[in-house]
């Protein structure tokens, strides 16, 4: 770099005054008549007002924006105010330090700014990257694996709405490298991965999602930071591929975006010949920002550099030099300039020295109060981000459907890569021993293993801090009667030069110990990490996680039952399998979340939310709403027969028994001629027109026969039909053979929590039972009859068990179980179910 920093100033001022004449001349611009407009005539007739009244060394300040801290000493805090009140700076960037501070610090720094400040942060998985008090939203590398792009226009949407209530007018993200460099050390999995037409697409949907919330995105970092070695950081990455590479795989997601609106793309510290021979980076360079970006691509939005205090430039010339380069060669926004007051003095004298125009500047400038316009902060009602304690409670509101959205995104992102012998979804758990070795689980090994504990029981071993092999040989002895093995690898690294935080003696052990004994890995980390242990394959499946989170621990653990279905795919090539590999499977269990943003269960996704608000009816018709958990116990009584008398019905006609359109006279020796012409299918839907008679069970085993058929044959509820259905089972099933295959039942769906009990006085069957199980057996008929692999009944009987699930309800919100307010019995149904016709897949 000894040429680049002997000529460097020469060939700026070249490039200015004759080199970006010659390249204009020689390229044809990509711009079309029907670009997007980004900013409307009304956002540049407020800037065109309030540039009227500004000086030139304010109007250059506007062109920076300085790192703000909290947690700054005392002397750079004043500075940050002189900087701001003196000398008018555009915009600050909010870095870490207390989240309530830092919003009374940026409050009061745009109290003394005459415009107000653009507030910015760097937030490319949301404002968490900067305040530890906020939940952290997956990376993009995990925003990758997902199959579609909706959910990643949702988190931008919820990132864009919290940074909003920051009053953050400018996120710093996405990053749209391509990264096809698994040694990558600074973008990595930062990138959506290595196909460039999704991260293009992705790209897109998260800006978008960030603007409908107000906040305005940034593609950054041109041409393209993927393909590098060297973090721009501390030093200067040299690409040193043709224009022809270029074109086709760097610049493509920028071209696309360009196309699509974006208002502000980030220029990185890149050195790269083939586009600009000084050896100039990116961020400083006249040919690629003026003649490649803004001329040849069109592009008619803000350029912003990267930060200027890294070392991929501040190494290589002072602070006002590289704030004057990064001006003269086009950019717009000038980001975290060492220097400011040099700056912009050596940026006033290249105006004084006709170096470069008044209108050059200008241009800049309104385009920056145009951007400011298009914010609403220009507007009488703008107020930035309010109280710290106004801020923080509107956080809180936004939480519960941030977690929801964070754990859908978990749910459809986990990849499975290697599924020997098709071992998952894992089924038959009634017999088989289970181990749970989490290693490295000091945050999140727990919560795997308790989420493992939701479908079967389990040993768990969880180990912690330095880690030895003898605590690897102590495992495997307390796990040697263990038939499977799943183990979760928590504590990983994303960064190649940190090994991706694998410990390559204990891991090769493990991978050993695999060889002789059923073993599932789980890799709560990068999927180039695969590369690293090509041992892998010992494994029976191996499961990336991506980030070792809450969430993703959950989501993982339920695709190996088949809790989630197994949708994520692989958004770079790991492992010597190329990007887009996965191993798919379906929902074969029921789901269960963490989060809720409302209080209802959600069969339609398969999805047990594990709180709900239950409603329960006593005898003196008074209601009261509890809210229930997933184990707490209920007592059943009218619905019983719905969880086990109604299914053996249903087994019987699967065996052609009869049918549900045979009349009862055809299936039992009835005397009473209208009662003999009720339908099986009325029966079991309180549809038969026989009457609730209020008398107890054993009144109606012996009356039956004797009552009245309403003709109209509205929705009753009765215990006579239960009785009649009771009677029909007990034809082919000895009644001391029913409670067993009631009980196998249960059994074999995993409902491990729910036992008959004997029956009340006003019932004839009563079912001690939990919501959880409960939600298993709904789970079961919405996938057609079958449960983890367990097929109880046929598809056409679980849709015969739906219909019925909907004549038992008694409003039109779902699935409802109806009291009869006259019973003295004491129920709790399931209420405003997401599912009211409970759809068969």
């Amino acid at each position: 770099m000894n040429k680049y920093l002997g000529n460097v100033i020469f060939l700026l001022t070249l490039c200015f005054l004759l080199s970006f004449s010659a390249t204009a001349r020689n390229i044809t611009s990509d711009k079309g008549s029907d670009d997007p407009v980004l900013f409307t005539q009304n956002d540049y007739a407020k800037a065109d007002s309030v540039m009227k009244h500004m000086s030139l060394k304010r109007k250059i300040a506007q062109l920076m924006v300085v790192e703000v801290s909290e947690r700054s000493g005392r002397v750079l805090s004043r500075l940050q105010n002189r900087l701001v009140s003196n000398y008018g700076v555009g915009g600050i960037i909010i870095m870490e330090g207390d989240l309530a501070s830092s919003v009374k610090r940026v409050n009061y720094l745009n109290g003394m700014s005459r415009i107000p400040l653009l507030v910015t942060i760097d937030g490319e998985w949301g404002a968490s990257m900067r305040f530890a008090e906020l939940s952290k939203f997956p990376k993009q590398m995990q925003l990758g694996a997902l199959g579609t792009d909706s959910l990643v226009f949702e988190m931008g949407k919820q990132v864009g709405k919290e940074c909003a209530a920051i009053g953050i007018n400018v996120n710093f993200a996405p990053d749209v490298d391509i990264n096809n460099n698994p040694n990558n050390p600074v973008i990595n999995t930062r990138s959506f991965g290595e196909n460039k037409y999704k991260v293009a697409d992705y790209g897109e949907a998260y800006l978008d999602g960030m603007l409908e919330s107000g906040v305005v995105g940034v593609a950054k970092h041109f041409p393209g930071h993927g393909d590098t070695n060297v973090d721009s950081h501390k030093a200067l990455p040299v690409l040193p591929f043709s224009r022809a590479r270029l074109d086709s795989l760097e610049l493509y997601p920028f071209r696309y975006l360009i196309g699509k609106g974006v208002r502000i793309i980030m220029a990185g510290h890149l050195e790269i010949p083939s586009l600009d021979s000084t050896g100039t980076a990116a961020s400083i360079s006249r040919p690629i920002i003026s003649g490649l970006l803004k001329n040849k691509m069109g592009f008619d939005g803000l350029v912003c550099t990267d930060a200027l205090n890294m070392k991929g430039v501040s190494a290589y010339l002072p602070p006002d030099k590289v704030s004057l380069a990064a001006f003269m060669a086009g950019a717009d926004i000038l980001l975290m300039p060492e220097d400011v007051p040099a700056s912009i003095k050596a940026i006033e004298e290249a105006v004084y020295d006709n170096r470069v125009s008044l209108d050059y500047l200008n241009e800049k400038v309104r385009k920056i109060l145009a951007l400011k316009a298009s914010c609403g902060m220009f507007d009488r009602s703008y107020k930035g981000a309010g109280s710290p304690f106004s801020v923080m409670a509107g956080l809180k509101r936004l939480s519960a459907d941030k977690e929801s959205l964070i754990e859908r995104i978990s749910g459809k992102s986990i990849t499975v890569i290697r599924d020997s012998d098709a071992v998952l979804p894992l089924e038959k758990l009634k017999d088989l021993n289970v181990g749970v070795l989490s290693y490295g689980g000091e945050q999140y090994g727990k919560v795997f293993a308790e989420s493992i504990l939701k479908y079967c029981s389990a040993d768990t071993i969880v180990l912690r801090g330095d880690i030895s092999m003898h605590d690897i040989e102590d495992a495997k002895e307390k796990m040697k009667d263990d038939d499977l093995i799943i183990l979760s690898v928590n504590r990983t690294d994303s960064r190649p030069q940190k090994n991706f935080g694998i410990d390559s003696l204990n891991m090769e052990y493990i991978a050993e110990w695999a060889l002789s004994k059923n073993m599932i890995a789980v890799y709560m980390g990068s999927p180039y990490a695969l590369d690293r242990m090509p041992y892998y394959k010992n494994f029976k499946a191996v499961v990336i996680g991506y980030q070792d989170t809450k969430f993703n621990n959950m989501a993982a653990a339920q695709v190996l039952f088949g809790g989630n279905a197994a949708a994520g795919i692989l958004p770079v090539a790991a492992g010597g399998m190329p990007a887009g590999y996965s191993i798919g499977f379906g929902k074969t269990r029921l789901g269960y979340m963490d989060s809720f943003a409302d209080s209802t269960l959600c069969v339609s996704e398969g999805v047990f939310k594990g709180k709900f608000i239950v409603s329960s009816e006593r005898a003196a018709g008074s209601s009261c709403c509890d809210t229930l958990y997933a184990d707490t116990p209920l007592v059943l009584n009218e619905s019983a027969a719905f969880f086990s008398l109604l299914p053996q019905f249903c087994l019987l006609m699967d065996k052609g028994k009869f049918k549900a359109t045979s009349f009862l006279g055809e299936v039992l020796k009835i005397k009473d001629p209208v009662q003999s012409r009720i339908l099986l299918s009325d029966l079991a839907t309180h549809h038969s027109g026989l009457p609730a008679t209020g008398k107890d069970f054993s009144y109606n085993m012996k009356n039956a026969g004797g009552l009245a058929v309403n003709m109209q044959k509205n929705l009753i509820y009765s215990n006579v039909n239960l009785f009649y259905i009771r009677q029909i089972v007990l034809k082919y099933i000895a009644q001391y053979e029913l409670s067993d295959d009631i009980s196998n039942l249960f059994d074999g769906l995993g409902m491990h929590s729910t036992k008959l009990l004997p029956p009340s006085e006003n019932s004839g069957y009563r079912l001690k039972t939990t919501l959880k199980d409960m939600s298993i057996f709904f789970q079961a008929l919405y996938n057609g009859g079958t449960y983890g692999g367990f097929r109880f009944m046929s598809r056409s009987s679980a849709a015969f068990m739906c219909m019925i699930a909907t004549y038992y309800s008694h409003d039109s919100s779902g699935l409802s179980f109806s009291l009869n307010p006259q019973t003295e019995s004491v129920d709790y149904f399931l209420r405003n179910m997401n599912s009211p016709r409970l759809k068969i897949k």
